[in-house]
């Protein structure tokens, strides 16, 4: 996920898109969340967190791919003026 956040997400959206959904079932698929009922428990909160980071990602991207326009340091390859 790091190298999809550092990657072009901004510029082009669309692969992150589509590698996200594989990220969520591998996540599924391989975690393990180890404690008991009666304590707190730690590995459940950070699943969580991932399940949720997972689901911004997407919905960040989703964003990226519907804006119209260049938006900060994140600029649309077919948005690019003369200067670059």
């Amino acid at each position: 996920m790091g190298q999809l956040r550092h990657g072009p997400v901004g510029r082009e959206p669309a692969p992150a898109l589509a590698k996200i959904p594989e990220l969520r079932d591998e996540f599924w698929k391989n975690v393990r969340v180890l404690g008991a009922e009666e304590e707190l428990n730690q590995s459940l909160e950070k699943a969580g967190r991932v399940a949720d980071f997972l689901q911004l990602a997407e919905l960040m991207c989703t964003d990226a791919l519907h804006r119209t326009e260049s938006c900060g340091g994140h600029f649309r390859i077919e948005k690019r003026d003369v200067r670059g």
